[in-house]
C-alpha cells in the first residue's frame, strides 16, 4: 500500500501510483508510468478531491481508511468524470453513504451514468464555495480541460490549487514532490500536447481565471505535485497555447498545404492551385511533403492557419496512407469552420479527393467541394481549373486583393 502523504496541515495525498504502466487510455505512451492522485482534507468536515479508476479500489481504500472512517466523509469533489478519476465512485459511495458528490452540473449527470443510480449531489458553478470549518473550498469552472465538465478547486487558506488533469503529467519516479528533470519536462510537454493542446482557447481562459490567485502548490490528478517553479509551468502552458489567440489576427492569412505526390502529378496540381491563391491575395503558405514531414508538425502549423489544403493521388481507390496518418491525428474539436479542400491526380478511378473531403467534413472543417482532379499528367485545362480553384479558395479564406 502506498502510504498517504501530508502536503499541508490536514491535507493529504491519497494517490495510487502505477509505475509500470506503459500505455495510458490506448493513445498515450507512458515510459515513466503514472499516478492516479486523490486528495483528502480533514477539517470540521472532510472532503475528498477526485478518486481513482476501477481496479485500484482495494489499494485506495486501505489508504483512505488509514486516515478517516469513510462514513465520516462529507464531500466527494469530482473535478471531472473521466473514469481514471471517478471509476471507483460506486465503491466510494457504498462506504461513504453520507457524502455529497460535488461537481459541475454536467459532471453530476455523467457521474450518475457511472453509478447508474441517483445520489446526494451538489452542482457548483464558477465562484461557488463550500465551508469545511477552518477553510473554504472555491470552485473554478474550467470547461474542456479536457472534458466539458471540468472544474478546479482552490483552497485560499492553504494556497493550493487542485487542477485535475491541468498542469499534470504521466510521470512517477517515487517522489510526490516535484523533482525537476529532463524526463519530467518531456512528460509534462507530451501530456500537454496529447491532452490539452486541442483546447488551447480554454487553456488561455483558465490561465486568466487563476492568474490573480495566491498559489504555493498545484495538485494535479496525475504526476508530481508542483511545489516550486509554478510560474514557469504556467508560463509554458501560456506560451504553448497563445497561438489560439493569434489565429485570425495577423495582417496576412496563412494556408497550410499537406500533400503526397508519387510521380509529381499531384504536386503540379498543387502548384497551379497555389498560383491562383497567390494571384488573388497575399498569403503565408506553409507546404509539407507528407512522405517526409512529421504529421505532428503539420498539426502544429494548422493551429496558426486560416486554411488547409490536402493533396493525394488515388491508390487502390483511396488516398494514400500518409494522408490518413495525418488526418487521423487532426483533432476534430480544434478547427471547426476553417476552410479546407482536397486535390489530386489519379490513374483510373480517382476517389482520393472525394474521400478526403468527407474526412475533412467529419473533422468539422468548412470544405470547399470539387477540389482539382486530373488523370495522370495534368493538362493545360486541368492546371487552369486548379488555378481558378485557388482563386475561389482565396476568396473563402479572405486576404484577397
Amino acid at each position: 500500500m502506498q502510504q498517504p502523504t501530508p502536503i499541508r496541515n490536514d491535507v493529504y495525498w491519497l494517490g495510487t501510483p502505477n509505475p509500470d504502466l506503459r500505455v495510458f487510455d490506448v493513445v498515450m505512451r507512458t515510459p515513466f508510468g503514472t499516478s492516479y492522485n486523490s486528495y483528502l482534507i480533514k477539517d470540521a468536515k472532510v472532503a475528498v478531491i477526485d478518486i481513482v479508476k476501477t481496479g485500484r479500489w482495494q489499494q485506495y481504500e486501505q489508504s483512505l481508511r488509514s486516515l478517516v472512517d469513510p462514513s465520516k466523509i462529507d464531500y466527494i469533489v469530482l473535478q471531472h468524470t473521466e473514469p481514471d478519476h471517478s471509476g471507483c465512485l460506486p465503491e466510494m459511495l457504498a462506504c461513504a453513504p453520507n457524502a455529497t458528490v460535488v461537481g459541475s452540473r454536467s459532471a453530476i449527470t455523467l457521474a450518475e451514468q457511472i453509478c447508474n443510480c441517483k445520489f446526494r449531489s451538489m452542482a457548483v458553478k464558477d465562484g461557488d464555495e463550500i465551508d469545511l470549518g477552518s477553510r473554504r473550498l472555491r470552485f473554478i469552472s474550467a470547461p474542456f480541460l479536457h472534458w466539458p465538465d471540468t472544474i478546479f478547486t482552490y483552497s485560499p487558506s492553504d494556497k493550493i490549487l487542485f487542477t485535475c488533469d491541468f498542469l499534470g503529467a504521466h510521470f512517477w519516479n517515487g517522489n510526490l514532490g516535484l523533482s525537476r528533470s529532463a524526463d519530467h519536462d518531456a512528460s509534462f510537454r507530451y501530456y500537454y500536447d496529447a491532452i490539452m493542446s486541442p483546447f488551447k482557447p480554454y487553456v488561455l481562459q483558465a490561465l486568466d481565471k487563476i492568474k490573480s490567485l495566491e498559489i504555493d502548490m498545484v495538485a494535479p490528478s496525475h504526476g508530481p505535485v508542483l511545489d516550486h517553479d509554478i510560474d514557469e509551468f504556467v508560463r509554458r502552458y501560456y506560451d504553448w497555447s497563445k497561438v489560439a489567440a493569434e489565429r485570425g489576427t495577423r495582417s496576412r492569412k496563412k494556408v497550410v498545404v499537406a500533400e503526397c505526390s508519387a510521380y509529381g502529378n499531384t504536386r503540379l496540381l498543387g502548384d497551379a492551385l497555389l498560383d491562383g491563391l497567390r494571384s488573388a491575395g497575399e498569403f503565408d503558405i506553409e507546404r509539407f511533403d507528407l512522405q517526409s514531414a512529421d504529421p505532428a508538425a503539420v498539426v502544429s502549423a494548422l493551429e496558426a492557419a486560416d486554411g488547409f489544403l490536402v493533396g493525394s493521388p488515388t491508390f487502390n481507390r483511396d488516398a494514400v496512407s500518409v494522408v490518413w496518418g495525418l488526418l487521423g491525428i487532426v483533432p476534430a474539436v480544434s478547427f471547426r469552420g476553417m476552410p479546407a479542400a482536397a486535390y489530386g491526380s489519379y490513374g483510373w478511378s480517382g476517389e482520393a479527393v472525394g474521400n478526403i473531403e468527407k474526412r475533412l467534413e467529419m473533422l468539422n472543417f468548412k470544405v470547399i467541394q470539387g477540389g482539382p482532379r486530373a488523370m495522370l499528367v495534368p493538362s493545360k485545362e486541368d492546371l487552369e481549373k486548379a488555378r481558378q480553384f485557388g482563386v475561389t479558395f482565396a476568396a473563402v479564406v479572405g486576404g484577397g486583393k
